[in-house]
């Protein structure tokens, strides 16, 4: 799970922390939800990793908190991205397979929301695009593929730098 649980968990460390104070008498934080699909950590040089494959990651963990010892709910991304939203465990979601996002469920995005943040999502997974769900509580879903995946050409996506550059 490595830096995808690391951001997931010092996110919601800061969602939490941030919860307990008067918001009202200060800027409410910026808060940065980074999911980044079948990412090793071991193939990381903040982890370790002799060789350096990701310097911009490398770069922010430097003055994040970056944890060790992650593990991720599921072994697909729409099993893992519910719980990550949501807060419950696939078997609660009930998302143990390609299904859409369960309505009814409140999200993460949701509760931000209430709090007065606009919520945003850039997503280059395809089994993340709008219409499975996942796009509930965002003010704004931007699920626009336009390349095609090398090994599975049928499949859309967007590279990292198009996500990022978004």
């Amino acid at each position: 799970c490595g830096f995808y649980g690391s951001i997931a968990a010092s996110m919601s460390g800061s969602f939490l922390l941030e919860g307990c104070r008067n918001l009202k008498s200060r800027k409410m934080p910026n808060i940065f939800l980074v999911t980044v699909d079948t990412l090793r950590s071991d193939h990381l040089s903040c982890y370790g990793y002799p060789k350096s494959t990701s310097p911009s990651i490398d770069l922010f963990s430097r003055d994040a908190l970056l944890f060790e010892n992650c593990f991720s709910h599921a072994p697909n991304t729409w099993s893992s991205v519910a719980s990550i939203l949501s807060g419950f465990l696939p078997h609660e979601t009930k998302v143990i397979e390609y299904v859409p996002f369960p309505e009814g469920l409140k999200t993460l995005p949701e509760i931000l929301q209430e709090k007065g943040y606009k919520t945003i999502a850039v997503v280059s997974n395809y089994v993340m695009h709008k219409g499975q769900g996942y796009e509930q509580g965002f003010t704004i879903y931007d699920d626009t593929m336009t390349e095609r995946e090398l090994v599975r050409k049928s499949y859309r996506e967007r590279t990292a730098t198009n996500t990022t550059d978004r």
